[in-house]
């Protein structure tokens, strides 16, 4: 008898932020992972990237098992200096890198767990990078978790 695997939201983020942390990128960070996030921006003197679930939504799927639809958020920070086009696009290049990772086909979440990766959303605010002279980009990647209610 087969069993399934089931993942929880926690699950979830924590394996996108040790994606994160065991993976080499362009731009040194390490990922913290977040309910809700956490920064403050004026702390921020490095890259700073951010893992928190957002918009979880659950349905019931049989008396035994449940369907957690969530988006798990990736938000990238980094104080920049106005002007500098080579170090803003350096931070863009790493957003771009960690999409790529993640679309990429064999970057599987574990068992439990599916997403579209057509549905991944990429949000760079300019606002606050011209503002604050911080760059800020938000990848939304929205996940399906199947657990059991016990």
């Amino acid at each position: 008898m087969s069993m399934t695997t089931y993942a929880s939201v926690t699950d979830v983020t924590q394996w996108f932020a040790d994606e994160l942390d065991g993976n080499s990128w362009s731009v040194k960070f390490t990922a913290s992972r977040y309910y809700l996030p956490l920064t403050a921006l004026k702390d921020i003197s490095v890259a700073k990237v951010c893992v928190y679930p957002s918009e979880i939504t659950t349905t019931p799927r049989s008396h035994s098992e449940m369907v957690d639809e969530v988006d798990i958020i990736i938000k990238v920070y980094a104080r920049v200096t106005l002007g500098t086009l080579a170090t803003q696009d350096s931070y863009l290049k790493l957003v771009e890198e960690i999409r790529d990772h993640f679309l990429h086909p064999d970057t599987t979440p574990p068992s439990g767990i599916a997403w579209e990766g057509s549905n991944m959303l990429l949000t760079i605010d300019t606002d606050l990078m011209n503002e604050d002279n911080l760059f800020s980009a938000t990848l939304t990647f929205p996940m399906t978790c199947v657990r059991t209610v016990t």
